[in-house]
């Protein structure tokens, strides 16, 4: 079924309501419709609706926009008892929990005995409790990194081992839910130049080919789509294209 029905303009919705016998002041009912659209009063006129869409005798823009006022300042209302009640949960949880178990007690799967592993491991490393970087590169090159855990205020030279035992979060599902490469090791400047210096002087072994698992195909990572328009713009400014 096709909806072929055009679009009205305020004073087209005014008149067509006024056509159905709702009592109103032209001007009035079109700045009402102008700032609480058509669909939402309609919601109030509905009561006052007769079968075949007209109003019943009688019925008054009036009174329509008294019920929509007394509906909204109740919303109001009731909105502002249940933020302070949210508030106060809140904040007598934290208290009680922070004091009995610790810090990052939220991050230990034995705080939660009903949550089962994988519903906990899924919860925590969720990306919507995590944000990623502003710039991949001006991250990774900081003496010390940050926690990309919301609420984590760690700073160290060691992020990935970091996660990994304070949130019991896998390096790799960290890196994916931040958008990282899963080649980017989590670690401080300095730190990364001793590891690579250790790797160039056979100091470790060099993991064999295949190693890790292989990149998923379907995985595309903020830094590495960062990496690539820079490559792009300096490839354009070399070659002198605007």
């Amino acid at each position: 079924m096709k909806y072929d029905k055009p679009p009205l303009s305020f004073e087209a919705q005014a008149d067509l309501l006024i056509q159905r016998g709702l009592i109103a002041d032209r001007a009035i009912l079109i700045d009402r419709l102008k700032n609480v659209n058509y669909y939402r009063l309609s919601g109030y006129l509905y009561p006052y609706r007769q079968p075949d869409d007209t109003f019943k005798p009688g019925t008054t823009f009036v009174n329509v926009w008294r019920r929509y006022a007394f509906d909204r300042r109740l919303r109001i209302i009731v909105m502002d008892a249940l933020e302070r009640v949210e508030v106060s949960v809140r904040t007598q949880l934290i208290y009680h929990v922070s004091h009995q178990y610790g810090a990052f007690s939220y991050c230990e799967r034995k705080n939660f005995p009903k949550l089962n592993k994988k519903r906990f491991d899924r919860w925590i490393a969720s990306p919507k409790n995590m944000y990623s970087p502003q710039c991949y590169d001006e991250f990774m090159t900081q003496e010390e990194l940050p926690c990309l855990i919301e609420g984590c205020d760690w700073v160290g030279v060691h992020l990935g081992l970091h996660v990994n035992q304070a949130h019991g979060i896998a390096a790799r599902d960290f890196k994916r839910a931040t958008g990282f490469n899963y080649g980017t090791g989590l670690v401080g400047i300095e730190l990364h130049k001793i590891m690579s210096n250790r790797a160039q002087n056979q100091v470790v072994p060099t993991p064999p080919e295949g190693f890790g698992g292989g990149i998923p195909r379907d995985y595309t990572s903020l830094e590495g789509i960062e990496h690539r328009k820079k490559a792009w713009a300096l490839w354009r400014l070399r070659n002198n294209r605007h």
